[in-house]
């Protein structure tokens, strides 16, 4: 699973030995990132933001609406190379980036709102991607477990790691830094 996830590169010189360190650094940057954001936000905080319905919709109308169109216009538009539309509208037809609630971690905004915009437009884009991706690129075949297989390995279920810890009586919340480096000692640590 981790060698899919990274990306099978040959080792033939430095710059493969750089994209496979790069790739390497990615997954663990993702996966601690999530499993520090499930240890950290309570439940209650990342579900209370998706009663907002009016924001929530407006989230979704923007990202698989309002970026697809748009990416769709730039690679008619701007003159590209075939594979670069092509990326182009990859990225736009996906949404839900694992960098959100640590960008919103960094400018002190609200995690828990970012965590669950972040789930949720992972979820949709599960179901949109493979619907979306044939209408924008043609002759594309997209299947749906690859792109739900990455996502819910890499980011979901280091999220989800906080109900087996948290499950056990007298366990609070990990309380982490900003910086999310350093710990202070927690009932969590010695439920586990």
């Amino acid at each position: 699973m981790f060698a899919d996830a990274v990306g099978a590169v040959a080792l033939d010189d430095g710059a493969d030995a750089v994209e496979l360190l790069s790739k390497i650094i990615l997954v663990i940057f993702v996966v601690s990132s999530m499993l520090a954001l499930g240890l950290s936000e309570p439940l209650a905080a990342v579900v209370a933001p998706l009663r907002r319905v009016r924001l929530i919709a407006l989230t979704l109308l923007v990202n698989f609406v309002a970026a697809p169109i748009l990416a769709l216009a730039l690679s008619r538009l701007v003159p590209l190379q075939p594979a670069h539309a092509d990326g182009l509208l990859l990225l736009g037809a996906a949404a839900g980036s694992p960098f959100l609630p640590k960008l919103a971690q960094v400018g002190r905004g609200s995690v828990p709102f970012a965590l669950s915009l972040m789930v949720l437009q992972m979820v949709v884009s599960i179901v949109f991607m493979p619907v979306a991706l044939p209408y924008f690129i043609p002759d594309v075949q997209v299947d749906p477990l690859h792109i739900a297989l990455p996502l819910v390995v890499l980011m979901l279920l280091p999220l989800a790691s906080r109900s087996p810890i948290r499950a056990r009586p007298g366990c609070g919340v990990l309380k982490l830094p900003p910086t999310g480096f350093r710990t202070r000692r927690s009932p969590c640590l010695r439920c586990s």
